[in-house]
């Protein structure tokens, strides 16, 4: 009797000694409250939270790894260590100096940034080049990037250039980064060598470089005054007006007449609308 009774306080002695043991589930990537639930569920783990590190290969916030590691067979009341991830480590933000947008995109891509892209006027970086950008430094992993990309020079008004010569007129649109042609044609309005408009005509808006046409007076087209002598009066005043030309004063007897002379003399260039005066006899 006393034997049996000593063998099994030993075996309720033993029983109370060993504690129990189950294989840690794999918790690597759950969130920690989810991980918890499992540890404490499974084995009645108590849950040890351990120091936080960058991993690039879990998000932040979630389980990086875990002490014991899965699958190992662990006491049941002990702590299991949970370190939970940072997400990527911080990183320089790279140089974008010299880069057109494209190749400044793939570049953040890959270095694990995005990009919020705005653009501005420059009038010494290409359209489509980077101009800034921000931040710069070391940054959290997935920051955005402000990227600032040139549209170029500024558009630039066509002045006006009216009254002023050719020469005058190119120099002034010289100071606007604008070229110049120049085109002539006769006016009655503006003298010659003056200039009447422009195309793109003034005010107008354009990109620096545009070639503007500029329209140069050559003054009125001349006509020929016609040969009048031994016409009378009325023909050569029906002459005159086909010519493009007026009637002026009539010396010589009253009545109808033959023309003897002129002035101007015939075969002169003169202005339309010009007078020629007649004498008669």
């Amino acid at each position: 009797m006393i034997a049996l009774l000593a063998a099994g306080g030993s075996f309720a002695a033993l029983r109370f000694l060993v504690v129990p043991s189950a294989p840690v589930p794999p918790v690597v990537g759950m969130p920690p409250a989810a991980a918890t639930a499992v540890l404490t569920r499974v084995g009645h783990w108590k849950v040890q939270r351990l120091p936080s590190v960058y991993d690039s290969q879990v998000a932040a916030g979630r389980v990086a790894s875990q002490q014991p590691g899965a699958g190992r067979s662990w006491p049941e009341n002990r702590a299991v260590g949970l370190v939970l991830s940072l997400g990527p480590a911080p990183r320089p933000v790279p140089s974008l100096a010299h880069l057109d947008q494209n190749a400044a995109l793939s570049l953040l891509s890959t270095t694990g940034f995005t990009a919020r892209v705005s653009t501005a006027y420059s009038q010494s970086v290409p359209a489509g080049s980077v101009i800034s950008w921000s931040p710069r430094g070391v940054e959290p992993y997935g920051s955005t990037v402000n990227l600032v990309v040139s549209d170029g020079p500024p558009p630039v008004t066509v002045p006006s250039l009216a009254g002023l010569s050719y020469a005058g007129a190119a120099a002034k649109l010289a100071t606007l980064h604008l070229s110049a042609t120049e085109v002539t044609e006769f006016s009655t309005q503006v003298r010659a060598g003056a200039v009447i408009t422009t195309e793109p005509s003034p005010g107008a808006t354009v990109p620096q470089g545009t070639l503007v046409t500029v329209l140069v007076s050559k003054g009125p087209q001349l006509v020929q005054v016609p040969d009048l002598e031994f016409k009378s009066v009325a023909t050569a005043q029906s002459l005159l007006q086909a010519a493009g030309l007026s009637l002026g004063a009539v010396y010589g007897p009253s009545g109808s007449g033959v023309v003897i002379d002129q002035t101007p003399a015939p075969g002169s260039m003169v202005a339309p609308g010009t007078t020629v005066n007649l004498y008669t006899l």
